[in-house]
């Protein structure tokens, strides 16, 4: 312990909010649909599957978690059909759908920091 009684992994908590914050702005600086940010994207999901299992609580499975499963499915399947055909116009992804309400920097970065503490909290499950 320091003298502020504070152990490593707390001061490492701590830090890891900014660091995730600065990380989420670099990563809602790149241009949307090309490979830098796909590979950003997957990368980050990559990383929080692994410390979320690293830190995996204990609980049963939520009631419902199924339903869930199927329906993070269903919209899953939609994006990547929407993604992989042309004109993007008539087969809209929902990114693209959107766009207008993520137009702000500072609005991407709160919605990609969102989308990281969450995916962490579902890996930690």
């Amino acid at each position: 312990m320091n003298v502020t009684g504070e152990h490593g992994w707390q001061r490492a908590r701590r830090l890891a909010v900014p660091v995730a914050v600065a990380y989420a702005w670099a990563a809602t600086s790149l241009r949307p649909f090309t490979h830098p940010a796909l590979a950003v994207t997957l990368l980050t999901a990559g990383a929080l599957v692994f410390v979320g299992a690293q830190y995996r609580k204990e609980s049963p499975p939520a009631a419902g978690a199924g339903w869930w499963l199927v329906l993070f499915a269903a919209v899953g399947a939609w994006e990547l059909a929407a993604f992989v055909q042309l004109p993007r116009v008539d087969h809209p992804t929902l990114s693209s759908l959107a766009n207008q309400v993520f137009d702000s920097h500072l609005v991407r970065t709160v919605a990609f920091a969102a989308w990281m503490a969450a995916g962490l909290g579902i890996a930690r499950r």
